[in-house]
């Protein structure tokens, strides 16, 4: 075992005692200790390539660890008003077999029938961007990759176009 020489804390590797005296709250250096990290750190940028293998590494983890989505973890709400319109819809439609969120890999399908492999997605007006329509067709190929098949319908159909919206899913779910 290693002993801190600042306070009483014991260590079974050099490694881990090395990192808690640097930061040991009864370290006079303390503030020294902090002062210098913040200038190894300052003004440094990633290189792309570093960016990008932090991007793979994120996401193959958000693959296996759906739970751990900070999108699901964080959203105001878990179902906005159209998702709901919809839901309502579909129960009075007599239309079963779904499941709300329905975790695949990184991906929450709004309104999943996994026995067909049907999303059905709800899009706000946030899917008008050009950034998230570059990720939502990330999102699709590799739902599609999995065997999904993707139907999308705007706040705005789901408002105004109800009926029309349960026609074209019963229409999938049929063929």
């Amino acid at each position: 075992m290693y002993k801190c020489k600042y306070c009483t804390s014991e260590f079974e590797n050099g490694l881990k005692l090395g990192g808690h005296q640097t930061w040991c709250k009864n370290n006079p250096n303390l503030l020294l200790s902090k002062k210098n990290v913040g200038k190894i750190a300052k003004g440094k940028e990633l290189t792309q390539e570093h960016k990008n293998k932090i991007s793979i590494a994120r996401k193959k983890y958000l693959d296996a660890n759906p739970g751990k989505i900070p999108y699901l973890l964080n959203h105001s709400s878990k179902e906005s008003y159209p998702e709901k319109l919809f839901r309502e819809s579909l129960i009075r439609n007599g239309i079963d077999g779904w499941t709300y969120n329905y975790p695949v890999k990184r991906y929450a399908l709004d309104f999943a029938f996994v026995d067909k492999k049907i999303d059905i997605e709800i899009d706000g007006a946030t899917h008008l961007l050009q950034e998230v329509i570059k990720k939502d067709l990330i999102r699709r190929n590799s739902l599609e990759r999995l065997g999904w098949k993707i139907i999308r319908f705007t706040d705005s159909e789901i408002k105004n176009n109800m009926q029309v919206c349960i026609n074209i899913l019963k229409k999938a779910i049929n063929s």
